[in-house]
């Protein structure tokens, strides 16, 4: 992850789409903390969709539990 001043980020856009076209997140500070994260659009797509097939995956198991538990 690369980690870059708001002052950075506002001189040198570059490097945030540098750093994103590299596949890394970019954490922004301000003051010494960290207060955003950059990720490239497609992943954060990516990883939407795969919670998604998580979240239903969970949801199919506590079914049949639930079908399994009914005397």
């Amino acid at each position: 992850m690369t980690t870059m001043t708001a002052e950075h980020l506002s001189k040198n856009t570059g490097a945030v789409r540098r750093a994103l076209v590299g596949g890394e997140e970019v954490r922004l500070t301000f003051h010494g903390k960290p207060y955003a994260r950059v990720i490239a659009d497609d992943r954060v797509q990516e990883e939407r969709a795969e919670l998604e097939r998580l979240r239903a995956e969970v949801a199919a198991l506590r079914h049949k539990l639930e079908e399994a538990a009914i005397p």
